[in-house]
């Protein structure tokens, strides 16, 4: 019987092709599946032995180095700051180191270096003692400056299972049609009315990034988690969704009271954190390479009110107070003022303690009368504000006086109303980073997603996370990881997002916005000066 193919003029399939393009697919088929599949126990703990130099049972690793062989720590030399994160060499110390994917290890040719050097494939054995002895599977030497590790057997085991997969694995959270992203968010209770909106951004913005064929292809997936009101419950969350819950990145959570921890806990799991919903970053002096903020928080508001008083004087440097709670201001905060103050050149700077409003301001007002304190930054609450108002006027002394903008509360032009153009209030963000086509894109954006009038700076901080998220994951490119979306979002600079001031992070920065605006009062008007001022900040 003829072929029944032939009658539309076709040829037949020549001889085994059917059988080759099905083995192909079937190799294919368990190729994918072992690019995306999940790490194992062991090789987890591999990773962590290559990343960390830290055995996961507690163990002892060392290493030894150089000519002289001296033992040092294994984790002062870390297998991944020579042969990166995804197991391709690096050039260190003029050094180019071997590439250890285990594909380029096991060449069934044998692999031939760059200096000529030339060895057989190798084995888990061979590989092993390259690892603890520096012999190639030739037996020749290693380069000097190849490290000698020295761990248990068990170790040794974990490692090699990591590095089988190099280069290979998926992060968590990934997939080859999809980008799963956390967050955490006051969605019951008192906040709820913020919460929901905040969700509604997020959700609305990858909703249309979706719509348009995704990052590289890749959608956008949103899971949010309902934050209890309890003080532990932003670190829960936190832990809940980077050790459990799949994801890629965490966008926009509120992380307030927990700043620190959690970016201590992204830091450890190596979860990016963008756009986090605080008014108090984390200490920028921490190890932090996961956590990118937006906002300055109040430590760079107190600097920069001192930098623009100092302007204001134009003379002169006098004597400046910061007036504070020991309940509500972090030591930091104390600590980047003086620095800032000694930096600029003020004679002295006064720190005065409230004690959380025990302490009385005529206890300290008429001494900083006396001193000729020229500039005073009040960061206690509201009522401490007023009470110190008061008792200046009454002594008849009238210093500059800068606050945090959310210090302030509804009574301000009546209880300053006799302090005119002395008053100044610093803001992270204000209606001045509000660019024209920034400012339509956003109504247009609220409009279609029927979001509430109120709670317009959580709902800005939202739309602004979630496109610094994007924004990195198209930096970064179709070969999506954890480490390259850091590295890009390294080189992010002067971003525009429309409505915040230029976005810049480098490995030494990570608030976006770095710096402040500070503002008067128009009294007549009894709102914000339309005069306003952006201090930029450079690393102390």
């Amino acid at each position: 019987m003829s072929n029944p193919m032939q009658s539309r003029g076709e040829k037949p399939f020549p001889q085994g092709f059917v059988s080759a393009v099905l083995s192909s697919v079937i190799l294919l088929a368990l190729f994918a599946h072992a690019w995306g599949a999940k790490l194992s126990k062991e090789e987890r703990r591999g990773k962590q032995i290559y990343v960390k130099t830290v055995s996961p049972s507690g163990r002892e690793i060392t290493a030894r180095v150089g000519k002289s062989q001296m033992v040092a720590p294994g984790v002062s030399l870390p297998c991944i700051n020579c042969h990166g994160h995804d197991g391709i060499g690096l050039v260190e110390s003029g050094v180019t180191a071997t590439t250890i994917t285990w594909e380029e290890l096991t060449k069934p040719y044998g692999v031939r270096h760059i200096t000529g050097r030339e060895h057989p494939p190798y084995t888990e054995e061979t590989l092993a003692r390259a690892i603890s002895q520096g012999l190639d599977p030739a037996g020749r030497e290693l380069d000097v400056s190849m490290p000698r590790y020295t761990m248990s057997e068990a170790d040794m085991a974990d490692l090699i299972a990591y590095i089988r997969r190099i280069g290979t694995v998926l992060d968590p959270g990934l997939e080859e049609t999809s980008i799963r992203v956390g967050t955490f968010l006051p969605l019951g209770g008192r906040l709820s009315p913020m919460g929901k909106s905040m969700e509604s951004v997020l959700k609305g913005f990858f909703e249309d990034i979706n719509r348009g064929g995704g990052v590289y292809g890749r959608r956008l997936e949103l899971h949010p988690v309902e934050l209890e009101e309890t003080a532990a419950s932003p670190l829960e969350a936190a832990r809940r969704l980077m050790e459990s819950e799949d994801i890629f990145a965490l966008v926009g959570p509120f992380v307030a009271g927990a700043e620190d921890a959690i970016a201590s806990l992204a830091e450890e799991l190596e979860v990016p954190v963008v756009g986090p919903f605080t008014i108090r970053p984390a200490d920028v002096n921490l190890l932090n390479r996961f956590t990118f903020y937006i906002y300055s928080g109040i430590t760079e508001q107190v600097r920069a009110m001192l930098i623009f008083a100092r302007e204001k004087l134009r003379g002169p440097t006098g004597s400046a107070a910061v007036v504070y709670s020991s309940k509500e201001t972090p030591e930091a905060v104390l600590d980047a003022a003086e620095r800032q103050a000694r930096k600029l050149g003020w004679k002295r700077l006064e720190k005065i303690e409230t004690a959380g409003g025990t302490l009385s301001p005529h206890l300290f007002v008429g001494t900083l009368k006396q001193r000729d304190t020229g500039v005073v930054i009040h960061l206690g609450t509201w009522e401490e504000i007023k009470a110190m108002v008061q008792e200046a006027d009454r002594i008849e002394w009238s210093p500059q006086l800068y606050l945090p903008g959310s210090s302030a509360g509804e009574d301000l032009f009546q209880i300053l109303e006799n302090w005119g153009n002395r008053v100044y209030l610093a803001y992270a963000t204000a209606p001045l980073d509000y660019t024209g086509p920034g400012a339509k894109d956003f109504s247009r954006f609220r409009a279609s997603r029927k979001l509430p009038e109120r709670h317009l700076a959580a709902q800005i901080s939202s739309y602004c996370a979630a496109k610094i998220f994007v924004e990195g994951l198209k930096r970064t490119g179709r070969q999506l990881s954890r480490e390259k979306f850091i590295k890009a979002m390294d080189g992010m600079m002067q971003f525009e997002t429309g409505l915040t001031p230029p976005i810049t992070y480098n490995i030494n920065r990570r608030i976006g916005a770095y710096g402040s605006h500070v503002l008067g009062l128009d009294f007549q008007k009894k709102s914000l000066s339309s005069e306003g001022y952006w201090i930029p900040l450079d690393i102390l």
